[in-house]
């Protein structure tokens, strides 16, 4: 039933409109009858020096209603309506449209060449009510002839600033009666509709507070100029002397086509995807709305004809950017509506800017596109506006809730952080007391061998705990951004030995150390030595050298140091299984281990994904760098670099 009735109303809307413009048959000057036109540029011409030039009979034959732009010239203008239109009854004169400022008629029956003729004013300065009806457009009473019954000769005098469109036509009376009835009713239920539709933008836009319904509250202005155009203004208010008419036209055009720019911008969203041609457009638009002061001035006409030009470049751009953001919004039908809905205003303007300029014919269909496409404009880009806006509102209540969840999920992190801080010192000391007293029972002679691998074994165990809170200290002070180096001289000799001893090598592992591929002993690099934070490089070192020894099941793993450029190079070889190459980039991102036991190559090892993620953030820490430079089904490489003591130094 919703859709009968609203098939209902634009069936109805639809016969309104059609039978508006289709039923009447009026006989137009220029397409049914053919007038003669003289250009005045000087505007030395009087009524009867054209009715001279007239009787001459050199003026050419026009077939076309008269429009010619912003031209300033004095035009005459002569014709002939037949008798057969005059014999039965009175005839009614139309002229439109309502923006040409001096129009004088003059009229008189033919066949009486010392006939009175009958002077009528129709400009849109003409104060009052303009021709003998009360009507929006001047419309004259052309009496009924008498006989031989020969028609009507018409001469008029139009001078204008504003654009030259001039319109009659010649109606029987019952036909006018109907036509304009239809018409008024027709608009009055379009004007009201549209002050409805401004009210809900309005509205609408305080509530929502979004750019774009203000741009269409601002665009409504349009309406101003319709009303003007089908001579409300002077119709419903006769006794003001003023032009309101004149200038109302004139202003309200620049004023909507100014905010037509701006619902074009906001509707395509261009500040987010081109900030460049938004502010381009708005700069063009407040350079439109600054042509207002031209009116007074009588400079309007410059104005329109510099503002058409640009209007053609605005249009192209606009034209150009809905299809990039449609692009960049994989092509949505809400961002087609909002785009096409002002193209169409765009091009329904521009060829009635067109006409305007005198660059086009005038054609009255254009002028009833332009007339229709605002009213289709605001309600489509209301209601969409209203969608999209609900739409970013449902976006920023997602934003907002994904940002109070990754809060919560950092202050979880920060104080899980701290807790294992916290727990890892409180066991620091009770792990430096077992491990003191495991090597002292090393130290007492023991008759059974197996006690002292025993303690051995306990003391690996101490040790790996204590490497265990140690990076977990480590990662608690690089949460907190509390790294505090105590630089000082150290040899990679004792580096090397107390991080290897780390290190949990067993009988399966070889443990092969060179300087610049040659081999060497941890005594002879003790004449090499680097500015650092001893006990947390040596932390970083046995970090990296644990993971070579975790992931190689039996085999060598090699440490190479070697100087180049002031930088010394320590490589770590293994010969484990490598790395699956989707988990790289992955490697030294904290708490990863457990997509490295994902990896098809990776040994089921155990770990806690803080061993590489601490040795990197150590070595930065240093101005160093740790990355992994080979990965093959053999083995990985990493390599990590440090500046030697000349390097700070300079």
């Amino acid at each position: 039933m919703l859709f009968l009735n609203k098939f209902r109303w634009v069936l109805f809307l639809g016969l309104l409109f059609f039978s508006a413009q289709t039923f009447a048959a009026p006989v137009f000057v220029g397409k049914d009858v053919a007038y003669q036109l003289y250009i005045d540029n000087d505007h030395q011409l009087d009524f009867e020096g054209f009715r001279e030039l007239v009787k001459q009979g050199d003026l050419q034959m026009q077939h076309k209603p008269l429009s010619r732009g912003y031209v300033r010239p004095t035009f005459w203008l002569h014709w002939v309506f037949p008798a057969e239109h005059f014999v039965n009854q009175d005839q009614l004169l139309l002229i439109t449209p309502n923006f040409v400022d001096e129009v004088n008629i003059y009229y008189r029956p033919l066949g009486n060449p010392a006939g009175k003729w009958v002077k009528k004013e129709a400009g849109d300065i003409t104060p009052g009510i303009r021709g003998d009806l009360d009507y929006r457009f001047p419309v004259f009473k052309i009496p009924q002839t008498q006989a031989p019954h020969l028609g009507y000769e018409f001469v008029v005098r139009i001078k204008t600033i504003s654009t030259v469109i001039f319109e009659a036509s010649l109606w029987e009376p019952e036909e006018f009666i109907e036509y304009s009835t239809q018409q008024t009713g027709y608009l009055s239920f379009y004007l009201g509709l549209a002050a409805i539709s401004t009210f809900l933008a309005v509205v609408l836009a305080f509530i929502i507070r979004s750019r774009l319904l203000w741009a269409v509250t601002g665009y409504s202005s349009v309406y101003i100029l319709i009303a003007s155009i089908q001579g409300y203004v002077t119709w419903l208010l006769p006794s003001i002397s003023f032009p309101l008419q004149h200038y109302s036209t004139n202003i309200a055009s620049l004023i909507s086509y100014a905010f037509l720019i701006w619902v074009s911008v906001e509707a395509l969203n261009l500040k987010t995807y081109l900030p460049k041609i938004y502010k381009f457009m708005l700069g063009f638009m407040l350079l439109v709305v600054s042509q207002v002061v031209l009116t007074p001035l009588d400079l309007y006409g410059k104005g329109f004809e510099a503002q058409g030009i640009a209007y053609l470049i605005i249009a192209i751009i606009f034209f150009i950017s809905f299809f990039y953001v449609w692009h960049k919004e994989k092509y949505r039908p809400l961002t087609l509506l909002l785009g096409l809905s002002p193209f169409v205003c765009f091009l329904a303007s521009f060829l009635s800017l067109a006409i305007l300029l005198g660059w086009i014919s005038y054609d009255r269909r254009i002028y009833l596109i332009w007339q229709y496409a605002p009213i289709f404009n605001t309600l489509l880009v209301t209601v969409l506006a209203v969608m999209r806006s609900y739409e970013e509102k449902g976006l920023r209540q997602e934003h907002l809730l994904m940002k109070r969840e990754l809060q919560i999920e950092r202050e979880a992190g920060f104080h899980q952080r701290q807790f294992m801080g916290m727990v890892s010192h409180e066991f620091r000391t009770p792990l430096s007391v077992i491990s003191m007293a495991i090597q002292n029972l090393c130290l007492m002679k023991q008759d059974e061998p197996q006690v002292t691998q025993r303690y051995q074994r306990i003391q690996k165990a101490i040790d790996r705990l204590v490497q265990l809170t140690d990076n977990c200290l480590a990662d608690s002070r690089i949460s907190a951004k509390a790294l505090n180096l105590e630089l000082e001289s150290t040899n990679w000799g004792q580096l090397l030995d107390e991080s290897c001893s780390l290190a949990s090598l067993s009988e399966q592992h070889v443990l092969k150390i060179t300087f610049a591929g040659k081999p060497i002993s941890f005594r002879a690099l003790e004449g090499y030595s680097v500015m650092a934070d001893k006990a947390l490089l040596q932390i970083a070192l046995s970090n990296l050298l644990d993971n070579a020894v975790k992931y190689t099941r039996q085999g060598q793993i090699s440490v190479d140091l070697s100087i180049k450029n002031n930088q010394y190079f320590l490589r770590v070889e293994d010969q484990g299984n490598g790395i699956a190459p989707e988990l790289v980039e992955f490697l030294f991102e904290r708490y990863q281990r457990n997509l490295a036991q994902k990896s098809e190559r990776s040994t089921s090892t155990k770990g806690y994904g803080l061993g590489l993620y601490v040795a990197l953030q150590i070595v930065k820490a240093h101005s160093g760098y740790l990355e992994l430079i080979k990965n093959t089904p053999q083995g990985c490489t990493f390599q990590l670099s440090l500046p030697t003591a000349n390097a700070l130094a300079d």
